[in-house]
Parts: structure tokens; sequence; C-alpha cells
């Protein structure tokens, strides 16, 4: 349905449908109980063992993309800009309240059936909530790093080149020169 194939079976890589095939009872969990069913998914655990595993996931995604954004500001001169500074500072921030969200559901579990315990279940729903806020914002702040490295590339190009000049190499993009770059600060 134009979705990707990553889309449809993420963490689902396959499922079978077999007509005919043998199960041994064993190995049968729920069959032909309705009722059963419908109460295995709040009684099982499930939201709070695939929260905790969201959580974590995405804190380790957060991780990497702030690397990447710090490494990609440092590259292209826009460390030094205060938003940029200040956007980097934000998705820290993310990166940080999603930790603290995976290790409040781990070590601070609720007691569960026969002893065993659940990740906890209010950093579950906090995680569910923010985790909708948190991925589009991320993308934006890249999304505008990126963007305003392109342009300081194009305008420290354009300030590199003299009109003596030759050369129709383009300039390597390198941070401005300070008096540029206080300038475009202001704007």
């Amino acid at each position: 349905m134009g979705l990707s194939a990553h889309q449809r079976f993420d963490e689902n890589d396959a499922i079978f449908v077999c007509d005919n095939a043998f199960i041994p009872w064993e190995n049968v969990f729920i069959h032909r109980d309705v009722e059963r069913l419908k109460q295995f998914y709040p009684r099982s655990g499930f939201v709070n063992g695939f929260t905790l595993q969201g959580a974590t996931r995405l804190a380790v995604k957060l991780d990497f993309i702030a690397g990447l954004l710090v490494k990609a500001a440092r590259a292209t001169g826009v460390d030094s800009f205060r938003g940029v500074q200040v956007q980097i500072g934000e998705v820290l921030g993310w990166r940080n309240l999603f930790w603290s969200l995976s290790d409040a559901m781990a070590c601070n579990p609720e007691p569960w059936v026969g002893g065993a315990v659940l990740p906890n279940m209010r950093a579950s729903t906090a995680y569910r909530l923010f985790m909708t806020e948190a991925y589009p914002a991320v993308r934006s702040i890249v999304e505008k790093v990126i963007a305003r490295a392109s342009s300081t590339c194009r305008a420290t190009r354009a300030t590199s080149r003299t009109p003596t000049s030759t050369s129709t190499s383009p300039a390597t993009c390198a941070a401005p020169p300070a008096s540029t770059t206080r300038s475009a600060s202001r704007s």
C-alpha cells in the first residue's frame, strides 16, 4: 500500500499462513478462546515491555543523530553560531529525556505475577506521549542546521573569490572569516 518493506515488516520479518500444518499442542498458546485472547494484551505485560524497548531504541538513535549533527556542524563551521548551539542542545535534551525514561522504566519496576516485575508504566506512557513530539522536532532541527551549513558554505565560497581571481574551482567549505561570522549572526 505504498509503504516500504521496512515499514510494513518492522520487527516482523515475515508471516507465514499454512493451511495444513502440524503444530504440537504443547506449542499452542490460545486456541478458539476469544475471551482469553482479548485479555492477553492488557494482562501480558506487553505494553510495558514494548515501550521499554522502544524508549531505549529511540535513545540510541538520538545518540547517533546528535553525534552526527555535532560533527556536521563542526565540519561546516556553523557550530560557533549561537542558534545552532541552542538547536544542538535541544537535540541533546530530547536524547537525555529518553534515556531517563528508559532508566525509569528499568530501575523503578512494578510488581507483577509470581514475583516478576514489569517496566514502570508511568514512564512507559510518558515515552508514548513524547516520542510523537521528539522525532519530528529532532528532524526539523537537523534540517535547519544542515540548511544553515549549506548557506554558510555558499556565503564562504562567494567571499573567498576575489574580482582578480581567474580560478574557477569552487572554494572549500570552511568557517567564514570572523567579520562574515559576526554580520551573519546579526541577521
